[in-house]
């Protein structure tokens, strides 16, 4: 895109950065029109009105625009308009808006899709939601990265506020990933039916069963090994925020459910780093389905580690704590797996969660929780070795929270005493509140305690923190949604929407 930007001839300077080096000083020595390399992302943001982020992930564009307490960094400049292309959640990218626009600076939340090539051409599809404001300050930006009509470049204004765009973008995502999967799965049938695949990739790229991923992804899975031109692993953070958003809002995503799990079965066979064509594998291995928790282990194993299981997506983690978001569709089950540090249990499905659990040697024990049941799992030293098999008829939903060291300061033997929250569960290593606050609710108390929140029902807060709230923010949570926190000297919560929010707070001791 900074090519793309600097052969426009439009800017008198164009500022690049990326973590590679090399990349840098090629573009500088590009020869291009004000091509400028940049020695860190704080000199881009000093040295330009408007800043385009083409990163991995939300947790990268967290890093680079916010602090450790995550709040805008202090080079961010009011009135700068912050691009944001990278796929990420809805929920994320209102949230960061927020954040921003509290600090005076403009955020577009501005998704693409097109890759490294039409980057280059100019021929981005852009999938852009924000200010008025934000759209002016960045229009001529956005002109250039969609300017090649013919190449299908093209601008969708999809709304006045961020996340919008982030919606469309995962919308996206969902068919892509589950064509891609579909292309594989086709493919291979052919083959194993004893027809020429190649063969079948002509039929219907000229019939109606095409798409454009068939097409293009269909070409590259008949070549043995070919060119990276997106990793296999993006679509696991792509399809795993397709997952997390429709189990927040209740909405049924079985296609993109069993697609996600075919494209971490192939990261689990050591696949994650080819090109996304490359899943078909996953399909001429007979690894996919997981009906069958044994099917798709690596070779030679008989259970993986819990963060190696395809259905625990590693959400969050620090030196405290590793936080694990279970979610796998009715009828499937786990692979074998080991839980080796002390564990919290939130189990989210309502109105109760029905498995088979099946610890290794021994048979299916069927189990039930309620709908915000906690539970406290010791495992270190003796760890847990089993596989578990939904029952329900609803998508599985469960936040595992590894309690894996204590931290350094504790609040004593005495729980928190403040309103609306109710003590449901004292262990040793930690404790559990459970906080409900009807809409217009509010309180004040001070958390001295680190601290995880697990959301259990949606609800629109606002947050102030320190002694005069300085730091004031509205926030969008959603079911099983997770923050991790610090000890904060004052802590103010009002529930501002329309229904019950509820959560718990779980105190690291």
């Amino acid at each position: 895109m900074a090519k793309c930007l600097a052969a426009s001839g439009t800017f008198e300077t164009v500022n690049g950065y990326d973590k590679d080096h090399g990349k840098v000083f090629a573009f500088s020595q590009s020869g291009l029109k004000g091509a400028v390399g940049a020695s860190s992302a704080e000199e881009v943001f000093l040295g330009s009105n408007v800043v385009v982020l083409s990163l991995v992930n939300q947790a990268q564009i967290e890093s680079v625009l916010f602090d450790d307490s995550g709040n805008p960094k202090p080079f961010l400049k009011k009135e700068t308009a912050v691009i944001q292309t990278s796929t990420v959640s809805p929920s994320y990218a209102e949230h960061a808006g927020a954040r921003l626009a509290s600090k005076g600076v403009l955020f577009l939340d501005a998704p693409v899709s097109g890759g490294p090539r039409r980057a280059g051409d100019g021929a981005l599809v852009v999938m852009a939601s924000g200010s008025e404001e934000a759209f002016g300050a960045a229009d001529p930006v956005l002109k250039v990265l969609t300017a090649n009509v013919k190449a299908s470049g093209v601008l969708h204004k999809i709304g006045s506020h961020p996340g919008q765009g982030s919606t469309a973008k995962m919308a996206h995502q969902l068919l892509a990933g589950v064509h891609i999967c579909t292309a594989a799965e086709a493919l291979n049938l052919a083959k194993q039916s004893g027809l020429d695949p190649a063969q079948l990739y002509d039929i219907v790229t000229a019939a109606a069963g095409n798409s454009w991923m068939f097409s293009d992804r269909g070409k590259r899975m008949l070549q043995k090994e070919p060119d990276v031109l997106s990793a296999l692993s993006i679509f696991i953070k792509d399809l795993g925020i397709v997952s997390e958003e429709a189990d927040r809002q209740s909405v049924p995503v079985p296609l993109a459910a069993r697609a996600l799990q075919t494209f971490r079965s192939a990261q689990q066979s050591g696949w994650g780093a080819l090109d996304d064509s490359q899943v078909i594998r996953v399909y001429e291995s007979k690894l996919t389905g997981h009906q069958e928790s044994s099917e798709g282990l690596p070779p030679g194993k008989e259970f993986v580690e819990v963060a190696d299981e395809p259905s625990h997506l590693t959400v969050f983690k620090n030196e405290f704590t590793t936080v694990l978001k279970v979610s796998f569709p009715p009828g499937v089950t786990t692979w074998m797996h080991r839980h080796s540090e002390d564990s919290l249990y939130f189990f989210l499905v309502e109105p109760e969660l029905h498995v088979l659990n099946e610890l290794l040697g021994c048979a299916p024990v069927e189990d039930k929780m309620e709908f915000g049941e906690v539970r406290f799992g010791t495992h270190r030293g003796t760890p847990l070795v089993h596989k578990i098999t939904n029952k329900t008829t609803q998508q599985m939903l469960c936040i595992d929270a590894e309690v894996t060291k204590s931290p350094p300061m504790v609040r004593g033997e005495k729980p928190l005493e403040a309103p609306f929250h109710e003590l449901v569960k004292t262990r040793d290593r930690c404790r559990v509140y459970r906080v409900l606050l009807k809409p217009g609710e509010s309180f004040q108390t001070v958390y001295d305690f680190f601290s995880l929140m697990v959301v259990k029902e949606r609800g629109e807060i606002e947050v102030s923190k320190g002694k005069d709230g300085f730091l004031k923010m509205k926030q969008s949570w959603k079911r099983g949604e997770v923050e991790w926190r610090e000890p904060a000297s004052e802590w103010r919560q009002e529930n501002i929407g329309q229904g019950t929010f509820e959560a718990f707070v779980a105190e690291w001791r």
